[in-house]
């Protein structure tokens, strides 16, 4: 039989995430459980229809990044991807969110100076 589902991390050799992609883009993973980081470099995973963040990149460019390497420009408008954030509520994942939406936050410096004190305005509020 085939293993259903894999992990990529930081530990795992560039052999073995080449492998692993493979097998996930012949579709014999049908999922594929891969750090931020890991993903935002070398992989094409266009194959991918689903993706899940668990826990948000602070900058925004990381963000995209990972998602670019879902996006196939051949994949037909019928199979997109859906991209699905799991959020807690009252959190900094929440906190790094709702300030990466906000235009006058421009850079990773930025982001965490804002995000700082918006951490320790809810530890005080």
């Amino acid at each position: 039989g085939h293993k259903n589902v894999a992990v990529i991390r930081g530990d795992v050799s560039f052999d073995d995430r080449l492998d692993i992609i493979g097998l996930f883009n012949d579709r014999h993973i049908r999922i594929l459980l891969i750090q931020e980081k890991v993903g935002q470099t070398g992989m094409d995973l266009s194959h991918a229809r689903i993706a899940i963040y668990y826990s948000r990149p602070l900058g925004g460019f990381a963000y995209a990044q990972t998602q670019d390497r879902l996006v196939n420009p051949k994949r037909p408008k019928d199979e997109r991807v859906l991209f699905i954030d799991l959020i807690v509520a009252d959190s900094v994942d929440e906190d790094v969110v709702a300030l990466g939406q906000r235009k006058e936050v421009k850079s990773g410096v930025g982001l965490l100076r804002s995000l700082f004190w918006q951490i320790k305005s809810r530890a005080h509020g």
